[in-house]
Formats: C-alpha cells, structure tokens, sequence
C-alpha cells in the first residue's frame, strides 16, 4: 500500500492552510461587489419604466411646465392639479412653459441600444497613402 501524501500543485493550497489576509480582503471584496451589482440590478429592474420614459424625453427634449415659488424663483411642477390651478393666472406672473434642448447623447445611447451601433469603416495604408507592405519572415531567418 502506497502511503504517499496527495500531491498538489505549485501555488496551491490545501485545507490545512489558510489564505493569507490579502486573499481574504480580496474574496470579502469580491463578494460585496456581487452583492452590490445584484442590489442595483434589482433596483434598475424595479425603476426600469420610469428611466426609459425619462431618457426618451430627454432625448426628444421636453416641454415643463414651471412656476414661481415664495422666493420668486422657477420651479419645475408637475401636478396636474396645481398645473390647472396656475393656468387661472395670466402666463408670465406666476407661470411659464418652457422647452428643454434635446440631449443628443441620450438619443445616440436610445438609438443604440434599440438598432445596433452604426458600423464603422477604417481604412488602412502604407506609407504616404501607398499599399501596406506584408513581409513575411520565415522561421530560419
């Protein structure tokens, strides 16, 4: 009967030695890091809906709808209610309709996302604009 211990690998450890403190920070890490992504997949899952209609008009840009609140400032509403409210008054004294500018970079993310990146051309040359020379070197060279 052979009474030769396992044999291991270089670098490997078996159960009888521990990681060292590095390796352990390192899973610990490793293991929030999963957590982390996976609570904010839940949380992007749950919100998904509102971020997409929010990301489409501001890709498109956006009509708000803003008041003046006690310091005389414009404030964004968006109550139906109290739009109704305002419109009593005349346009200008305590309300006003404004226009966002489209965000271009949100339409390129949108239109991306939905139909494919747009395929991008290189083109490649030589030297000042000539063929590309290929030289191919044998094994005995």
């Amino acid at each position: 009967m052979d009474t030769k211990p396992p044999t291991r690998k270089r670098g490997q450890r078996g159960p009888d030695k521990p990681t060292s403190p590095r390796q352990q920070l390192a899973a610990a890490l490793a293991e929030k890091t999963l957590k982390g992504r996976a609570l904010l997949n839940e949380m992007v899952e749950q919100r998904l809906a509102p971020m997409i209609t929010a990301t489409l008009d501001s890709a498109c840009g956006a009509h708000v709808f803003l008041v003046k609140d006690e310091q005389n400032k414009w404030v964004r509403v968006t109550d139906p209610a109290l739009i109704d409210t305002y419109l009593a008054f005349p346009e200008g004294q305590y309300w006003k309709v404004s226009t966002q500018d489209p965000d271009i970079q949100a339409a390129k993310y949108l239109i991306d996302q939905a139909i494919g990146k747009a395929v991008e051309s290189h083109e490649v040359t030589g030297k000042g604009g000539g063929p590309v020379v290929v030289r191919w070197k044998r094994s005995d060279e």
